[in-house]
């Protein structure tokens, strides 16, 4: 399938590529932040897909330049949760060595 002359998927990856490292950059960010909080992976991942449903809806407000995607929130959402995954499973790891 092909959207003029570039591919369906391609251009897909090309839509969401900036808000998956814009999510993983935040997620690493916010981990490189010692709080007790951000210890359970849970708590943390809940953290993340509030903070980012938040910037999310702040672009509906009509002072705020930006365009609104609910596909934004889950894509983004998506990322901070595997990236928490990731790292607290590679840690645990790291831990029992």
């Amino acid at each position: 399938m092909s959207l003029g002359s570039i591919p369906l998927s391609l251009k897909t990856i090309r839509n969401y590529a900036f808000d998956i490292l814009w999510a993983y950059s935040l997620t690493v960010a916010m981990l490189c932040v010692e709080v007790p909080f951000f210890r359970s992976s849970q708590c943390f991942a809940l953290f993340m897909v509030t903070l980012e449903v938040i910037m999310e809806m702040l672009q509906l407000m009509p002072d705020i330049y930006g365009t609104f995607d609910a596909i934004d929130i889950v894509v983004e959402s998506i990322t901070s949760i595997l990236v928490i995954k990731i790292l607290y499973v590679k840690e645990r790891a790291y831990e029992k060595e």
